[in-house]
């Protein structure tokens, strides 16, 4: 009987638990009322590039590949500050040396094909229209290899404020718009929560260094930034009435 009776105690506690946690979700703000999204979107124009490039060697020796890497991303460097890029604004993001090989079907054996370095270098340039004279520069210093070019602003603060503002008439309209057609009134906004899409970022160009190293003329490379865009996306319960 008394394990029977410390069962009923035990029962009644965790009733009692669970009405008060539905009580507690049921007075949220953001469960009650008329719940909508709303999101705005800014365009505007990047300014600062972020090239990512690499210069690529191979040898028979380790230490020849590593040298002749090392003369050529030294001379790389150079170039691309002497067109106007400061020193902090050129950082070595990878740097590898590995052995090669190549697995032989006939022999069932990895053969040796020598040694491969790469440096790989992001440069960043806060003048977006020296883009494509950046990129020469590096090029004809030695630089192989171009992964991507990205635009980015800088200042994206004013964006932001402006698309949070379009982004709550947006979910305002929708939730005037709901309740018209129920009849009702639209009361105070009773809770707003943010979601910010980072998309200050656009990505660029296929790049052919082969083409352009052959066609490599005074015209600096052509590149186009074209615009970004900002959003942010709320949701907000407004009261019903």
């Amino acid at each position: 009987m008394k394990k029977y009776g410390l069962l009923k105690i035990a029962a009644a506690g965790l009733a009692f638990l669970l009405a008060g946690t539905l009580l507690f979700a049921s007075s949220k703000p953001e469960n009650t009322g008329i719940q909508v999204t709303g999101t705005g979107i800014v365009s505007i124009k990047p300014d600062t590039a972020r090239i990512r490039l690499a210069v690529v060697t191979e040898d028979n020796e380790a230490s020849q590949a590593a040298a002749k890497n090392a003369e050529l991303t030294d001379a790389v460097i150079k170039a691309v500050q002497k067109a106007g890029i400061a020193a902090e604004d050129t950082a070595t993001r990878d740097y590898s040396l590995y052995r090669q090989s190549r697995y032989n079907s006939n022999t069932g054996t990895n053969e040796y094909r020598g040694y491969r370095v790469s440096n790989n270098l992001t440069v960043t340039v806060r003048d977006i229209a020296h883009t494509g004279k950046i990129i020469d520069a590096a090029l004809q210093a030695g630089a192989n290899e171009l992964s991507d070019i990205s635009f980015y602003a800088r200042d994206t603060s004013a964006a932001y404020e402006q698309a949070r503002k379009q982004a709550f008439l947006h979910a305002q309209n929708a939730a005037e718009a709901l309740s018209t057609a129920s009849g009702k009134k639209l009361g105070k906004a009773l809770f707003i929560e943010e979601y910010q899409n980072h998309s200050a970022y656009r990505n660029s160009a296929d790049y052919v260094l082969e083409e352009r190293a052959m066609k490599m003329s005074s015209v600096s490379t052509p590149i186009t930034p074209g615009e970004t865009k900002v959003s942010v996306t709320l949701r907000v319960v407004f009261e019903f009435k």
